[in-house]
């Protein structure tokens, strides 16, 4: 209706109502780019919300499993601390506790608790990181990510390296399987424990990698307490 407006006043040489109705037009033109421009703002706002609100959920969950693990694993730590020193310094009539027994040949079993943001792997599927416009909350996630590359590294690397103690010695660990309820008991031998230096020193180093995996399971949580303090300043 507009451009029969308009074709008819270019015809009656009536210029300023020309004028005005390509002022109309220019305006209309303007107005519709401005409410675009204001609705993909809002949207973007809303889907910036949703993320950083998806991200608290996910680095919360994070947090509480990597402290649990650290404490966990904390404890065989001490447990297997206290076994070495025991075979290496108790009175020989002394006699092996089953605790520190079962510390001793599980030395080498820890499952490393993988640090999961399914949101961030979203994000950057999606190229979404652009949506978050806290800068420094960008930042602490890229800088979590480098820095996990590289503990998943190092545990990959233990995890090949930890020395198998109860099958590698079975004239110092004797299994017998249970069938009542499908368990094995592992039975300790303290004076060939004590006579096998290779064995002692096996365990000694699967005790510093533990303690190595511990080491970078609390950088982690830095990098995820780190991210946790830009999600409040993004909220």
């Amino acid at each position: 209706m507009l451009l029969r407006s308009l074709t008819k006043h270019v015809k009656d040489q009536n210029w300023f109502a020309v004028g005005i109705d390509f002022f109309i037009v220019v305006v209309g033109v303007f107005v519709g780019l401005q409410v675009q421009n204001w609705n993909e703002k809002r949207s973007i706002k809303t889907e910036e919300a949703r993320l950083v609100a998806q991200l608290t959920i996910n680095i919360d969950d994070a947090r509480i499993s990597k402290k649990n693990w650290i404490q966990s694993t904390d404890q065989k730590i001490i447990l297997l601390s206290t076994a070495i020193d025991f075979i290496q310094n108790a009175p020989e009539q002394a006699v092996l506790s089953e605790e520190h027994c079962a510390a001793a040949w599980s030395s080498h079993i820890i499952i490393w608790q993988h640090s999961k943001l399914t949101t961030f792997e979203e994000i950057l599927l999606t190229g979404g990181l652009r949506i978050l416009s806290n800068i420094q909350l960008r930042e602490a996630l890229m800088t979590f990510q480098s820095e996990q590359e590289i503990i998943l590294g190092f545990v990959s690397y233990v995890a090949q390296d930890y020395i198998n103690v109860v099958d590698q010695y079975p004239d110092i660990f004797t299994r017998k399987l249970n069938l009542a309820d499908d368990t094995n008991v592992v039975i300790c031998n303290l004076k060939a424990i004590r006579e096998n230096r290779a064995f002692q020193n096996n365990l000694v180093s699967n005790l510093g990698r533990t303690r190595g995996l511990v080491g970078n399971a609390k950088l982690e949580l830095v990098l995820l307490d780190n991210i946790k303090d830009k999600l409040k300043t993004a909220q």
